[in-house]
């Protein structure tokens, strides 16, 4: 994995992806079914993430790393939404 990694981290398309992770449709419409594919490719995107900021060393990991992460962010926080307002909206009977 090591080498092709490489190559692969070395490829146009590949950082294309990698900045833009969440912009492909079939992300988004295959449902529980086809789930698991879905867990591959951040998998793999993960794997290729961590190589490079390995290989990398350098102070600009750590927002590497935060802009990968922030779809998944936006993703938690409309995730969050419903939660706090019920929260606020129904006091907690003890």
């Amino acid at each position: 994995m090591i080498i092709s990694g490489k190559l692969l981290l070395r490829n146009e398309y590949v950082q294309k992806i990698m900045k833009n992770n969440r912009d492909f449709g079939f992300l988004h419409n295959m449902g529980v079914k086809f789930g698991k594919y879905r867990t591959y490719y951040y998998h793999t995107l993960g794997k290729l993430l961590f190589m490079e900021i390995k290989e990398s060393n350098s102070d600009n990991s750590q927002n590497h790393f935060n802009n990968f992460m922030r779809p998944f962010q936006i993703v938690m926080n409309e995730l969050l939404v419903p939660i706090t307002n019920k929260q606020q909206t129904d006091p907690v009977k003890l």
